[in-house]
């Protein structure tokens, strides 16, 4: 029995998650906070294994209640906001359930988390974590997940980021991580300087671009991975600024 603890503001939310819990053999609720300050208090008192957190809360957010806990659960955080989804790929948290989330996802939260249980101690401390994480900054690195281990990586290396169904492909070093992060949301958080959306569903790290060839309205971009990518036509114009 996995011992949990619910932190959520929104009444709705915390039915939703209750009943989910209910239906489950391998979770046990410990209790329910609606605001940080008594997340703290209850997450010190109970040492939860789950830790299922909001992270926008009243008087002090999830970030904070993390950053002020002596215990050190497992975290899936709830949001109602898909622009948290990268922060909590930053912390390397276990998964995110964007609100409103039925079941089945619910379940794959939880079955992740069971996953990746047995390696939770392997894992970089996630306190260690939290004071890179900035909204008004860059991003430098998160979290991916790959053979039960959590893994760092730092953007300098990324060569691409590729959308793929509900996920998007991180192209790093000859290796393809799946995120659940939209491209907007990585878009938003990455210094346009150094990455380009030459498509719809492809993001690119001009850094690693070894040559560009026009061909018709588009450009067919040669990477230094040996992968190509072909640009759309909107997005043409930004290739010709660039000093290849």
């Amino acid at each position: 029995m996995m011992r949990t603890l619910i932190v959520e503001d929104e009444p709705l939310a915390r039915d939703q998650l209750r009943t989910c819990i209910a239906m489950r053999d391998d979770l046990d609720l410990l209790g329910e906070a609606e605001d940080g300050t008594n997340a703290i208090r209850l997450v010190d008192e109970l040492s939860p294994d789950l830790l299922l957190l909001d992270i926008a809360l009243p008087e002090c957010s999830g970030l904070n209640v993390l950053r002020s806990i002596r215990q050190r659960p497992a975290v899936v955080f709830t949001t109602a906001y898909d622009c948290y989804a990268l922060t909590a790929f930053e912390l390397g948290a276990f998964d995110y359930l964007l609100k409103p989330f039925g079941p089945d996802r619910f379940n794959k939260a939880i079955d992740r988390v069971m996953d990746r249980l047995p390696h939770k101690d392997s894992d970089p401390p996630i306190e260690d974590r939290l004071g890179t994480i900035s909204e008004d900054q860059f991003l430098d690195r998160f979290f991916v997940r790959h053979l039960g281990r959590t893994l760092p990586v730092q953007t300098v290396d990324i060569t691409r980021f590729e959308a793929e169904d509900d996920y998007t492909a991180v192209h790093v070093a000859g290796k393809k991580y799946l995120i659940h992060v939209s491209m907007r949301e990585l878009e938003r958080r990455l210094d346009p300087k150094v990455f380009l959306r030459v498509h719809r569903s492809v993001i690119l790290n001009i850094s690693h671009v070894r040559s560009a060839v026009q061909r018709d309205r588009r450009f067919l971009i040669h990477m230094d991975d040996g992968s190509e990518v072909m640009t759309s036509r909107t997005r043409t114009h930004l290739i010709h600024g660039l000093r290849l």
